[in-house]
């Protein structure tokens, strides 16, 4: 399993890409499916959050998700982190890392942020745990 800061360095470089799906430009849901693929879990990531149907209250990820993935008060290294951005239920997504912090990519790159900033603990949905990945 790589390391966090190898998970770090691998992506700090990495372009925003809208729906990118690979090192030459990644979004949100991508640095999901990367960082899976690189601890060895291939899995889907819907992108598309606003052309989807209407998903009410429930979150785009968990509607999907349901069976592969448990939600944890208390995420480990990895772990996926959900937020509720834009007023979109499930509209953002990052990978939890330690020290109370997590990864994410958006417009303005890669950037790690800490998870108890009160304007992140606000629009955190919740946190995921893929339940294949013991």
């Amino acid at each position: 399993m790589m390391t966090e800061s190898e998970f770090i360095n691998k992506y700090i470089a990495v372009p925003y890409k809208h729906m990118g799906r690979s090192m030459a430009g990644l979004d949100c849901g991508g640095l999901v499916v990367l960082c899976y693929k690189d601890l060895g879990h291939e899995i889907f990531f819907l992108h598309d959050y606003n052309k989807s149907e209407d998903w009410g209250n429930e979150s785009l990820f968990l509607k999907h998700y349901h069976k592969e993935w448990e939600d944890v008060k208390k995420p480990s290294l990895y772990d996926v982190v959900i937020f509720n951005r834009w007023e979109n239920p499930g509209s953002h997504a990052g990978i939890v890392l330690s020290n109370n912090r997590f990864a994410h990519i958006h417009k303005m790159g890669f950037t790690v942020n800490r998870l108890n900033h009160p304007i992140v603990k606000k629009i955190t949905q919740g946190f995921y745990h893929l339940k294949a990945r013991i």
